[in-house]
């Protein structure tokens, strides 16, 4: 059964983009609307029985074709990588279903071609964090930047195309060095299988090279705010949710390259905790900066995956573990934060809206019972463990910014609220236009509370995964 979900979740959306054209002619505009979130949903199914049933498989279910020696394509499934393609599969589904709900795909080719690649830049992220080889997981994030590209499509608008030429260069750029990497990684072992290479160290200068590749998407997150989708211009911001779920698969593969594959030096860990505080606090005075709610919730939205970053390099169960909560749990909350600040007229917002954004801030801002509340004292637990007082008071002090970053942007965004409004009460408001977005962004922001409320299921999912596939922890 495992095999079957495996294989059924990676080959759908293959064939379904191979058939979309045909489909889309043939079926009626009910099917053509629902199409792809129907697709991504089957695999989100299929990877979230996968992740259970991995919970109690001796040893991991693997796939693999064979090509040139050395070279074969190999799909390992296990605790961690069917949790990652679950999360991957959720977050594409959500998408699709936010996005196909505002863009009818039955309206020209350049639509359809857009389903098209996010159904194929989907399967290469599944394709990824299942991928038992190094080298195979690269080609599939490169094939993935690809894809990102080819759904801005073809714009009217010079400065649009240039943007997303510009974007598919910096990705491409560092995945250039991703590839060195592990081709220096290579010729040290003799072997891309992530399997023969788990526990084996890796020098500072070869483990450096995966960075720029894993945490470009991230980075580049605050220049997508205004990128074309299918070649129209995107006032509601769809495009920051495929480009988020990039930087979100960016961050679940350097856990996978450096939890559960290779051992780097105590250096490399130092380094990427100074990385991600630097980063954090330089998307933190880039948000106090900005008056753009849309370009504010993505710095807010950076902030929080940086501060991601440390809890990998815990050297310990309990912070690692808090990494990967952190991840679970952070998910249902940057799609609700990011669906209800993409709404281009603040004033039809409704109160499922409005409350949605609430739950969603303070849960990100770590508030009991939410889960990142556990993932964070996880995470500090780690920290504390790990006897470093430096890195454990400097975390303290950005997560406390983050609690006073999400009170702030509520108050903004309620003033920009009442500013489009024109002032007016609020019987006076404009019909609901976004009832849509914002019901499905309260169901996320109340699934981030039930993440909490229930913790003891994921968090032990979390601690399971740690302990079997966690590598050079104490």
């Amino acid at each position: 059964m495992p095999y079957f979900l495996m294989i059924f979740a990676i080959l759908l959306p293959l064939s379904a983009a191979i058939t979309m054209p045909a489909a889309y002619r043939l079926a009626p505009q009910f099917l053509k609307r629902h199409y792809l979130p129907a697709v991504n949903l089957c695999c989100f199914i299929c990877f979230a029985f996968l992740a259970a049933a991995e919970c109690s498989a001796a040893k991991p279910h693997e796939i693999s074709m064979s090509f040139p020696p050395g070279f074969d394509i190999s799909f390992s499934s296990n605790t961690l990588t069917a949790l990652f393609a679950a999360l991957f599969s959720f977050f594409s589904f959500v998408s699709s279903l936010k996005i196909s709900h505002g863009l009818d795909l039955s309206d020209d080719g350049g639509n359809v071609r857009f389903a098209i690649s996010f159904l194929l830049f989907s399967d290469c992220l599944y394709l990824a964090a299942l991928s038992g080889s190094i080298l195979w997981m690269y080609v599939f994030w490169q094939i993935s930047a690809i894809f990102l590209w080819t759904m801005t499509g073809k714009s009217q608008n010079y400065e649009d195309n240039l943007k997303a030429d510009e974007m598919l260069s910096r990705l491409s750029a560092g995945a250039s060095f991703m590839l060195a990497g592990i081709i220096l990684a290579y010729m040290q072992y003799g072997t891309f299988y992530i399997s023969s290479l788990a526990g084996e160290s890796l020098s500072l200068a070869k483990a450096l090279t995966f960075i720029p590749a894993l945490l470009m998407p991230l980075m580049l997150m605050p220049g997508m705010t205004r990128f074309s989708i299918a070649g129209k211009p995107s006032f509601s911001g769809d495009f920051m949710l495929p480009a988020g779920m990039m930087a979100f698969a960016g961050l679940c593969l350097y856990a996978k390259i450096f939890c559960a594959c290779f051992a780097a030096p105590e250096t490399f860990h130092s380094i990427m905790e100074a990385l991600s505080f630097i980063g954090a606090a330089a998307a933190m005075a880039e948000y106090c900066r900005e008056y753009d709610i849309k370009k504010m919730s993505v710095y807010l939205i950076m902030a929080m995956m940086f501060l991601m970053l440390p809890a990998f390099s815990a050297g310990n169960n309990i912070g690692v573990s808090g990494g990967f909560m952190s991840l679970l749990s952070f998910l249902p909350i940057m799609i609700a934060i990011a669906v209800i600040s993409g709404i281009r007229e603040k004033n039809t917002l409704g109160r499922a809206g409005y409350a949605a954004l609430a739950i969603s801030l303070f849960s990100l801002a770590a508030m009991p019972p939410s889960g990142m509340f556990f993932s964070r004292l996880m995470i500090l637990c780690g920290l504390a463990q790990n006897g470093s007082p430096a890195v454990f008071i400097l975390y303290v002090l950005l997560y406390a910014a983050s609690l006073f970053m999400a009170i702030h942007f509520l108050r903004n965004f309620n003033m920009a609220r009442t500013s489009a409004d024109g002032g007016q009460p609020q019987n006076h408001r404009q019909e609901n236009k976004n009832a849509f977005a914002e019901r499905m962004s309260f169901a996320l922001a109340v699934l981030a509370v039930i993440m909490g409320i229930a913790v003891y299921y994921p968090s032990s999912y979390m601690v399971l995964s740690t302990a079997i596939h966690g590598v050079n922890l104490q």
